[in-house]
């Protein structure tokens, strides 16, 4: 029913990227746009003192501020704060403004940045994508976070230990509960006060769990040797030298990569193996489904299921039906606690013809790809990803790490 995306969007993809080549061949380049895009959007300010009053240093890399004397650089306290390699992040939101989706497993092999670097980078765009989405009056539909679960294909440090992705689901209502009867339990002995909000508990930096069935990727050449390599047994590195012939810098590059894909493991002593899957376990007995598992009033999607027309139910459901086909062949299913920033960046995909058919003909719209808009310059559009990104200011790894997706999400047309 889900199936990964055809060589039509692969070939529409590599076009993309073939155009930001010719666009911004090198470093220089995408510094020097940088420069001029901060200029026009009047975004060129001592980061220091807040003064006007500067002038370029460093080939427009850095500005001197008459006011107060000191040298800052220009991207200072901004989205790309502390930034080495631009083009890797300016490659990143070329792909995201052109509605070329990929994973972070592409967008480290397009702008040559490890896997873990393209992941940090996606994920900005995206926690840039949400934060602006939640000041913006997008057409929404309320949805326990419930009705998503077989998309939650990927473990983070949120997900219980030896069980399954989804079970981290069924974790996070728990957690809700404790949290509200403590809350009640001291409403009691005081005045009556407003819920609050759970709080999000700071979690180290999310591991991914790629089932065989729903790889997020495509295996190249070399990996696929090793993987058959290692089907006979556990190997060393230095047998792997010998046997596949790959430089030592690649080879470890290769080896991080599928370590991260979660298909290989390290033992003690260096040797590698392939990562026996462990059997994906359903809900613990007793714990709530998709049908019966939603713990607000006020989800649409349960409103819906109870009406007699069955019209509003059709609609959230194929808006849902396509979110989750967008997850899955793309990212092969992705993480509980990242699904809010997968959410972010629905408003800006294209979507399906027949989803689009659908909903034109009731009343949500939305819109698919405007060719005229593909002319424009780069960044140009206002309400897009670069803009939005080139006004944030600095979300930093800590804010990523930090983030849980809460028990009822948006999801936006």
């Amino acid at each position: 029913m889900l199936k990964s995306p055809d060589n039509s969007y692969s070939d529409f993809v590599k076009k993309v990227w073939a155009d930001f080549e010719i666009c911004f061949p090198d470093e220089k380049t995408c510094w020097l746009w940088l420069f001029e895009e901060f200029q026009r959007r009047r975004l060129l300010f001592c980061r220091l003192c807040g003064s006007f009053e500067v002038s370029e240093r460093n080939e427009k890399r850095s500005l001197y501020c008459i006011s107060c004397k000191k040298t800052c650089s220009i991207t200072a306290k901004t989205f790309f704060h502390r930034v080495r390699k631009l083009r890797a992040w300016i490659g990143a939101l070329w792909l995201f403004d052109h509605r070329a989706f990929v994973n972070s497993a592409t967008i480290s092999q397009f702008v040559g940045v490890s896997p873990s670097s393209a992941l940090h980078i996606s994920r900005s765009i995206m926690a840039a994508l949400d934060r602006q989405a939640w000041g913006n009056d997008f057409h929404s539909i309320e949805i326990g976070t419930v009705h998503f679960l077989d998309t939650f294909r990927k473990r983070s440090l949120v997900t219980p230990r030896w069980q399954s992705p989804r079970d981290e689901e069924f974790y996070e209502q728990a957690l809700s509960a404790f949290s509200q009867d403590d809350k009640s339990d001291v409403g009691d002995s005081t005045t009556d006060s407003k819920s609050e909000e759970v709080i999000c508990i700071p979690l180290a930096e999310e591991r991914s769990q790629t089932d065989e069935d729903h790889q997020s990727r495509t295996l190249s050449e070399q990996e696929s040797q090793i993987l058959a390599l290692l089907e006979g047994g556990a190997l060393s590195l230095d047998q792997l030298l010998a046997e596949t012939g790959i430089e030592p810098e690649q080879l470890n590059a290769i080896i991080t990569e599928l370590e991260l894909d979660e298909l290989i493991v390290t033992l003690a002593g260096g040797r590698i193996q392939l990562r026996t899957p462990e059997p994906e376990k359903g809900p613990r007995e007793g714990a709530p489904t998709d049908a019966e598992g939603c713990l607000y009033f006020d989800c649409q999607y349960c409103q819906a299921s109870s009406e007699a027309d069955g019209k509003n139910l059709a609609m959230v459901k194929i808006l849902l039906s396509s979110f989750k086909g967008f997850v899955y062949g793309l990212f092969g299913g992705i993480s509980r606690k990242t699904m809010q920033y997968y959410l972010a960046v629905n408003p800006y995909r294209q979507y399906d013809p027949a989803v689009l058919e659908f909903f034109e003909e009731n009343t949500l719209k939305l819109q698919s790809r405007d060719s005229a808009a593909d002319d424009s310059r780069f960044g140009d559009n206002i309400a897009g990803p670069v803009s939005i990104c080139l006004a944030s200011d600095y979300i930093g790894s800590a804010l990523i790490r930090a983030f849980v997706t809460p028990l009822m999400v948006k999801l936006r047309a």
